[in-house]
């Protein structure tokens, strides 16, 4: 039975009842309707329990959801009261009557709106989500818990079922998000795959890549675990985590350094290809190169060259990955070793 759109609802005695306002008369209506069937009954407990303990998280959730319109509703609700006086004088009492009905009406509406809104949160806590965007698409997620996450373009995020129950976890596949997670002592993970990032309350960003993760944090402090080795590392406000996950029986390559300074290195790699750390080489050493060898094309650098002499740049850079360079006239070509 769908109860939200069943007309033979009590709501207002249900919403009475809650807030323990029930007159005689009113409880031998509402005890006759649970005696009916036994999916009253049902329905009934399941908004005493969510009444008695769910109501912070509910609004947490109702808050961070913006498509809950119940402005909207006590707006239409006072216009039709306004037109319903229009053209009639009314006394003091008879005013005083309309305004008491007015606030009964509103208030059985408020309670509609929140009860619609349990019975909706807990539906959508019982079961995983998935959301994807394309290529030129965000998308902002409001969870259960009050987390708000913004999923940038060409990402997928899962929500898993029975979020916010024992566990809060989200699982990004692929993609970026940003991950404002409003606090509570169930910690707040994200899983990754090869590794997975926890916090109680702050706000961060991801980025998963084919080969690579980076994690920014803006607030707070979150720790990330990698899975390969269980190796735990703290990351406070502005700092950043780049996991370059390890190939064969390799461990992942982790870099940690400061968001502020991580873009103001020109010299400063991470899993970078060969021809962009050439062309900076180019830029930073005004040195013409060349990559000789097609082969080494899809070579990647991690390292930093900062207050390395061109020669010396080169160097490290070739002993790293395995090819050589020589140099003909005003230039330097690469090839492999």
């Amino acid at each position: 039975m769908d109860h939200l759109s069943n007309n033979t609802t009590p709501w207002p005695l249900i919403g009475s009842a809650l807030q323990g306002d029930l007159s005689g008369e009113e409880d031998v209506e509402l005890q006759q309707w649970l005696a009916a069937d036994v999916q009253n009954r049902e329905l009934f407990r399941q908004l005493q329990n969510a009444w008695n303990n769910d109501l912070e998280e509910l609004q947490a959730y109702l808050q961070a959801d913006e498509s809950v319109a119940w402005n909207a509703l006590r707006t239409k609700m006072e216009e039709r009261a306004t037109r319903e006086n229009d053209g009639h004088e009314r006394g003091i009492a008879g005013a005083g009557k309309s305004r008491a009905r007015l606030i009964r009406l509103v208030a059985i509406a408020a309670l509609f709106v929140l009860i619609t809104g349990i019975v909706i949160w807990k539906m959508s806590i019982d079961s995983s989500s998935n959301y994807s965007t394309g290529s030129a698409e965000q998308q902002s997620v409001a969870l259960a818990d009050g987390t708000r996450i913004n999923l940038f373009p060409a990402s997928q995020l899962e929500v898993p079922e029975g979020y916010n129950k024992k566990l809060r976890k989200v699982v990004l596949k692929s993609g970026e998000a940003f991950f404002d997670v409003r606090h509570k002592q169930i910690p707040f993970i994200v899983d990754l795959g090869v590794a997975s990032v926890k916090d109680i309350g702050t706000s961060f960003r991801i980025r998963k890549a084919k080969d690579s993760i980076r994690v920014a944090v803006v607030s707070g402090i979150v720790e990330l675990r990698n899975k390969t080795n269980n190796e735990v590392h703290l990351l406070k406000a502005g700092m950043q985590v780049t996991l370059l996950p390890g190939t064969g029986n390799s461990s992942p390559l982790i870099v940690i350094d400061s968001i502020d300074t991580a873009g103001d290195n020109p010299l400063r790699f991470i899993n970078t290809p060969l021809p962009e750390v050439i062309k900076r080489f180019e830029t930073v050493y005004n040195r013409k190169i060349v990559i000789a060898d097609p082969s080494i094309m899809q070579k990647r650098f991690t390292g930093n060259f900062d207050g390395l002499s061109f020669e010396g740049a080169m160097e490290v850079l070739c002993q790293s990955l395995n090819i050589t360079f020589m140099r003909e006239k005003d230039a330097y070509y690469l090839k492999k070793e």
